[in-house]
């Protein structure tokens, strides 16, 4: 699943650093959405699921998280997580998304009977995928790191690479590999920070976007076959 070349604040230092500490706050965006799957969620079928958020204000170095859980009660409509955190991150006043973190069952038939499909974590639905096609945070890059609940696991995506994988013509489009347990996650932002300093010294053209960098990073702790 391929990136666009440049998209949002392009191949800049900031850049790189931005997603470095989307990687930096990582664990405390999964606890946060934890939480909120935990004590936030109110969904009738008890499929609770909980989202952060981490935003920025570009150009400076102002940031900060939220997060919600869905609310699901019987015969009205859904409102999902993911939506409410970035609506709250934006009255904040922030106005770009680095990045979000969905946590919930890793049940993967009640994970089919939501998506249609059986990944190892639950991905974004289709209203958020819609949603985030024209939410004003949100860029294509956006990295979803979507973790179980109630096990160590995670997958990452960007918001392009969801949008493909659910596409009606998205029958061949790899998921992200599952990668086990968040002990390692300090190793992986010294890794992704070496290599951001690594791109500093090459050619512009031949720089890849900062997202590419800590998927890379993150796949490379993947368990092989």
């Amino acid at each position: 699943m391929a990136l666009p070349d440049a998209v949002g604040e392009g191949y800049s230092r900031r850049a790189y650093q931005r997603f470095g500490l989307f990687l930096e706050l990582l664990p405390e965006l999964i606890r946060e959405a934890r939480i909120a799957a935990e004590d936030q969620a109110h969904s009738y079928r008890g499929f609770n699921v909980g989202a952060s958020v981490l935003a920025v204000i570009p150009g400076t170095d102002e940031h900060g998280t939220a997060a919600a859980g869905n609310l699901k009660r019987r015969e009205k409509q859904k409102v999902c997580a993911e939506k409410t955190a970035l609506g709250r991150v934006r009255q904040a006043g922030y106005t770009r998304a680095l990045g979000l973190v969905v946590s919930a069952t890793t049940n993967i038939e009640q994970i089919h009977a939501v998506t249609g499909r059986s990944s190892a974590t639950l991905h974004p639905c289709g209203d958020c995928l819609s949603m985030f096609g024209h939410h004003p945070l949100v860029r294509k890059t956006t990295p979803i790191v979507t973790i179980g609940q109630d096990k160590d696991i995670y997958q990452l995506h960007t918001v392009q690479q969801l949008t493909e994988l659910y596409a009606p013509d998205g029958s061949g489009v790899n998921e992200a590999p599952v990668i086990n347990g968040f002990e390692h996650l300090d190793q992986a932002l010294q890794t992704y920070r070496s290599l951001a300093r690594s791109e500093d010294l090459i050619p512009r053209e031949q720089q890849r976007y900062p997202v590419e960098l800590m998927q890379r990073v993150l796949d490379d702790l993947a368990p092989k076959n």
